[in-house]
């Protein structure tokens, strides 16, 4: 398997240290994200031809940056939403 950017160990470790989950959270689900990401690229590679493959991992890649970007997006919303509510209130 091809490491791809923004998945993997390193990753999932510091998505959990934002989340501040704790230590034997933060190491078991990354054991079982590994785990699982492991079964998936072994499964993957041993049905599909290396081109599938490619088409998938580049899938893959594509679905969790738009997931990040939705989620910022949703985010910056809600933040202005709020702020906007608190400037109101102050104003009143």
């Amino acid at each position: 398997a091809v490491p791809i950017p923004l998945t993997g160990v390193w990753m999932g470790t510091c998505i959990a240290v934002c989340l501040g989950l704790k230590y034997y959270q933060t190491i078991s689900s990354v054991l079982i994200g590994n785990f699982i990401a492991s079964l998936i690229i072994t499964s993957i590679s041993k049905l599909l031809s290396p081109e599938i493959v490619l088409i998938v991992m580049l899938g893959v890649v594509v679905a969790i940056v738009l997931y990040f970007v939705v989620s910022f997006i949703v985010k910056s919303i809600k933040n202005k939403k709020e702020n906007k509510e608190k400037a109101e209130g102050k104003n009143n």
